[in-house]
């Protein structure tokens, strides 16, 4: 466990620190193409070898709003954000 958690710490800093160099170099439109070539990557890696445990608990937090209740989760959380900018609107629209 304690190996696994420290992969993804050493991982997520890896990312922060590739990102902050990749947009101080590189237009953001390159770093969608990056991006989508670091997910073909991954989906390699998980193919070549099955039994990593990073790699699974990555592809599971990218599949969660794929899942039914990460998807019931940002549903959610758009219709409470709509609902919250209507909401400030009208009490904008009635101050005024």
């Amino acid at each position: 466990m304690f190996e696994l958690i420290t992969q993804i710490i050493i991982l997520a800093a890896i990312y922060f620190l590739v990102r902050f160099v990749l947009l101080s170099f590189i237009e953001r439109k390159y770093l969608t193409w990056l991006g989508g070539i670091v997910l073909v990557l991954l989906m390699v890696l998980a193919f070549l070898e099955p039994t990593n445990r990073t790699v699974g608990l990555l592809w599971g937090i990218l599949s969660f709003p794929l899942r039914p209740l990460g998807l019931v989760l940002i549903l959610l959380g758009y219709a409470v954000r709509k609902g919250y900018k209507q909401v400030r609107a009208r009490k904008l629209w009635r101050h005024c």
